[in-house]
């Protein structure tokens, strides 16, 4: 008897049945996601106040009057979204907040598609949407949109209040986004629970989705080298270049392995992922980490240890090097970017100890460190009852699905609500396209060829739907 074929996760998906692919709210879902990436929102420079104000004209052309509308600029250009649909009855009932940025990294590299095109593309299983910003993360907020405006075209309105939120500058850190929001306009924005991009991703295991339960701390830091310069044609000696210093201190950095540490959230990542119990158990044995990982790579062509080590380690990545400006001149200053992604309990002393400790004292003592960005890790509970909902709708639409809860090595604008007690969780259902390997899935973000499927679109909008539905 020939073996039967196994099941797709497209296939395993219920979706109701007016957000299948080829349906007119798909169509309208991906309208209005083309119409998104076609608003350039490179940042630098943001100009998010041109796509802010497509979409507030796209809410008022709806037709639903007591839908409000805000725009708040933290400077000039530099705009964020509110848009409130108010509860019948939200003294008894929580509120619900939807969030996504308006922002995109910039374009680099060659496309097969314009980046900013918004091109229907078929292929072999799917149809998919290109563009700079359709993985990342204009599709959320299409999906939130389109989810919203169905419920409300059939009559619903909520108990709750519910906030849809498109914020500003997320990719530069949030800082002229969400944080400022938080610090100046927190009523404008303040929700009891809030659900964001992050977290929602099917594991290649079983029937396991991760939901992003907190951030890693971002540090951003700049290391300056100083040195002897000169003409190009009588170099000095080379030891005692900036240039070179800089080479050692890279060399240096690319060797470093943070110490492993086997904390709370990892330990509640392998308790609730879908493996044999000896495995989870080794995976909690710090000097076999590494290595089991490396073998286990081997055997699935996935990149694991890039995966799983953040989650049990700091980390520093070198991000960005410079010196000099002339052909002829050997500059007598160099620079470093690190972006340093912590664990729980991590502050910016134990950020400069461990930068010492990975280039060693001597150069250490003839670096400048100048912190860029201190952002702590920010982390929610699970035994809530919006942990719980978001749970229940997944297996609605996915049966069977098993919650993951995940320490994100990716920073997001979430952790301005977690920093004021408000619980935020990473979560927008996304499976494996047939179409794309899991390494494909991992690098569409801030790469060339960015593309989102409709059937992931039309996902994102069931959940959202049913998510609102029951606020």
């Amino acid at each position: 008897m020939a073996k039967k074929a196994p099941v797709s996760q497209r296939e395993r998906l219920v979706l109701l049945d007016k957000f299948k692919p080829g349906t007119p709210t798909a169509a309208q879902a991906i309208e209005l996601l083309q119409q998104m990436i076609r608003v350039d929102t490179t940042n630098p420079p943001g100009n998010e106040i041109a796509l802010a104000r497509m979409l507030e004209g796209w809410v008022r052309s709806r037709g639903h009057g007591f839908v409000r509308t805000t725009i708040l600029e933290s400077e000039p250009g530099r705009a964020n979204l509110i848009i409130d649909i108010p509860g019948t009855d939200p003294g008894s009932n929580p509120s619900w907040g939807f969030m996504s940025h308006l922002d995109v990294v910039p374009a680099e590299g060659t496309w097969t598609h314009p980046p900013f095109s918004g091109e229907l593309v078929q292929a072999a299983h799917d149809m998919f949407v290109w563009g700079r910003g359709a993985m990342d993360i204009k599709y959320l907020g299409a999906a939130n949109l389109t989810a919203a405006f169905t419920l409300l075209d059939e009559g619903f309105r909520p108990k709750g209040n519910i906030k849809i939120l498109l914020c500003a500058d997320e990719e530069q850190g949030g800082h002229k986004g969400l944080e400022w929001l938080a610090k100046n306009h927190l009523d404008a924005i303040k929700v009891d629970c809030c659900l964001n991009e992050g977290g929602g991703f099917k594991l290649p295991i079983k029937d396991d989705f991760v939901i992003q339960t907190g951030e890693k701390g971002v540090f951003w830091t700049k290391l300056t080298i100083h040195g002897n310069g000169g003409h190009g044609s009588m170099p000095p000696d080379y030891d005692t270049t900036a240039i070179y210093k800089a080479a050692r201190m890279l060399a240096k950095l690319k060797r470093y392995k943070a110490p492993l540490v086997i904390g709370k959230e990892y330990i509640a990542t392998f308790r609730a992922i879908s493996l044999p119990n000896a495995i989870k158990g080794l995976l909690k044995v710090k000097w076999l980490l590494r290595g089991l990982l490396a073998i286990a790579e081997g055997i699935t062509g996935i990149k694991l240890r890039q995966v799983v080590l953040p989650l049990a380690s700091n980390s520093i990545a070198v991000t960005n090097f410079h010196s000099g400006i002339k052909e002829n001149s050997i500059s007598p200053d160099a620079s470093i970017i690190l972006d340093i992604r912590t664990l729980p309990g991590v502050g910016r002393d134990q950020v400069n100890a461990m930068i010492r400790d990975a280039i060693g004292d001597d150069l250490y003592g003839q670096v400048e460190v100048e912190p860029l960005d201190n952002q702590a890790c920010t982390t929610t509970a699970t035994d809530s009852v919006y942990y719980t909902t978001i749970a229940r709708i997944t297996n609605e639409i996915y049966p069977g699905a098993n919650i993951v809860p995940l320490l994100s090595q990716g920073s997001t604008d979430s952790k301005f609500f977690r920093e004021r007690g408000i619980f935020a969780y990473g979560f927008c259902p996304c499976i494996k396209d047939d179409d794309l390997t899991y390494d494909d899935l991992l690098s569409l973000a801030h790469n060339a060829d960015e593309r989102i499927s409709i059937t992931n679109l039309m996902l994102g909008v069931d959940f959202a739907y049913r998510v609102m539905k029951q606020a």
